[in-house]
């Protein structure tokens, strides 16, 4: 258990003060019939109480309170609020033995823990002038109690603002205030008549004051818990536009160029992924795509793949071998990779004159090439590690000839690792006969296939893993025109 006030708990552990004191309070007060008509009277009363603070929780003026941006206005209604409740407790004690037990103190200390010392004084002197109104032999140590626990608790938030969220720290500050409460019976009534009210409301108004700051905090830190999980989901939506403003999303990317035909997908497993695919011209002839996977996922992966991204676009210019731009990129994310992060990766490019394709493959899914028959071919042969494990001394490559009709699809794992609810894997096997069954596709149909037939294999199961998809479909050879019309 964190006490200071620090991190963030499963709900669950805030159950463990909640069952400690309510063990003890039942222990002490169901003796028989009367005390559990008494415990059921009091526990409603703070039952009541709290619904009202969280109704309370979920309104402007309170997140403004909490985020110390309350405007005087709102410390009044602060105030307003925590009196009424405080009041509350006045009103409607609960006659028991003679005497009446409220939970008027903890109004006001609600409103020091909110609003700091002012306001926790001005809820304790408001409630505390409705107290001396009402009248009676008790009514001074009753209001003097109520205005110093206001003052205390605000006090306490003022000198150390994390002890707020803190349930011992609450739990002393709620314990102190009915000692205080208590003493001052003796400074204004005879020693018998003050120990006789000692003696029967002392238990109950320490049990149910501090049942009712526990209360508050387990509320408070379930409204805080909420609002830092939508501002980490409103961070994460802004890093995913971030990252799909990375990656090249306009489609037909090379609307002039009559040779071929290009689309791609990405499809995070989380907010931000690892996953990326990038496609430009190194020159008029050189089309370069690639398609990578780096390891892990949320956010380090998301910042490793932009890192890639950019090496391999710095890297690839004035060079056109795949081999030579893998092994500048990996002496690059091998330098100061203290987060042993890697990522595989398969390049190549295309000269569009002849259809010669020269890739590398360095630990990736290996693509598949469909001919304009139909024949299925991998490009399997792999040429070295992942780039970022190491920093060895050079990458190969190979070439495949490409011709008019031939298409090449590219993917990451996340498709053929798709599985069901009961672990059955996509696999390659089931890709492949979707390749064969689909050969005459376009580009962008293969990608609306392949993610239309994986999710619908997937069904229930949660996604587990980045699902990327790039396809090109060559239709001719360029000619000078061509390339100049790019």
């Amino acid at each position: 258990m964190n006490w200071n006030g620090s991190g963030s708990k499963p709900l669950k552990e805030y159950y463990i003060p909640l069952l400690f004191i309510g063990s003890i309070f039942a222990a002490a007060m169901l003796k028989d019939s009367k005390h559990v008509a008494f415990s059921v009277a009091l526990i409603e009363k703070i039952s009541l109480i709290s619904l009202a603070i969280y109704v309370f929780s979920k309104s402007k003026l309170y997140q403004n309170v909490i985020d110390n941006k309350a405007t005087a206005m709102d410390k009044i209604v602060l105030a307003a609020f925590c009196a009424i409740l405080s009041i509350y407790g006045t009103v409607f004690s609960i006659p028991f033995g003679g005497y009446f037990i409220n939970i008027r103190d903890l109004g006001a200390m609600l409103g020091g823990l909110l609003g700091g010392p002012v306001v926790g004084l001005a809820a304790g002197l408001a409630s505390a002038i409705h107290r001396l109104s009402v009248g009676g032999p008790f009514q001074w140590p009753c209001a003097l109690a109520t205005a110093a626990a206001g003052l205390g608790a605000g006090v306490l938030v003022m000198v150390r603002p994390k002890l707020r969220l803190s349930f011992l720290a609450v739990i002393v500050l709620a314990a102190c205030a009915e000692s205080f409460h208590m003493a001052l019976l003796w400074v204004f009534l005879t020693p018998a008549t003050a120990w006789d009210a000692f003696s029967h409301v002392a238990i109950p108004m320490y049990l149910a004051n501090i049942l009712g700051v526990i209360f508050f905090v387990v509320i408070t830190k379930v409204q805080e818990a909420a609002k830092a999980k939508e501002r980490i989901e409103s961070e994460l939506n802004i890093a995913h536009d971030i990252q799909m403003s990375i990656i090249p999303n306009t489609f037909p990317p090379f609307p002039h160029r009559k040779e071929f035909d290009l689309f791609a997908s990405i499809k995070p497993a989380k907010a931000v992924g690892g996953d990326l695919y990038d496609f430009f011209f190194i020159d008029d002839n050189h089309l370069c795509f690639a398609i990578g996977d780096v390891s892990g996922k949320g956010v380090p992966a998301s910042l490793f793949m932009a890192v890639t991204r950019t090496l391999m676009r710095a890297k690839a210019f004035n060079r056109a071998a795949p081999g030579e731009i893998a092994t500048e990129m990996n002496r690059d994310l091998c330098e100061n990779n203290d987060a042993a992060m890697f990522v595989t990766f398969f390049l190549a490019v295309v000269d569009l004159r002849d259809g010669k394709l020269e890739y590398c493959n360095a630990g990736h899914n290996p693509p598949y090439l469909v001919r304009k028959d139909g024949t299925l071919e991998k490009l399997g042969e792999l040429h070295g590690i992942p780039l970022g494990v190491m920093d060895i001394k050079d990458y190969g490559s190979c070439v495949v000839p490409i011709a008019p009709g031939d298409a090449v699809v590219l993917y990451t794992d996340g498709v053929t690792e798709a599985e069901t609810v009961t672990h059955e894997l996509f696999g390659d096997e089931r890709l492949q006969k979707l390749l064969q069954a689909n050969a005459k596709s376009g580009s962008k149909a293969w990608v609306e296939i392949i993610n239309r037939e994986v999710t619908a294999f997937a069904g229930e199961a949660e996604q587990a893993d980045d699902i990327t998809v790039l396809a090109i479909n060559f239709h001719s050879l360029s000619s000078p025109g061509q390339a100049s019309a790019a």
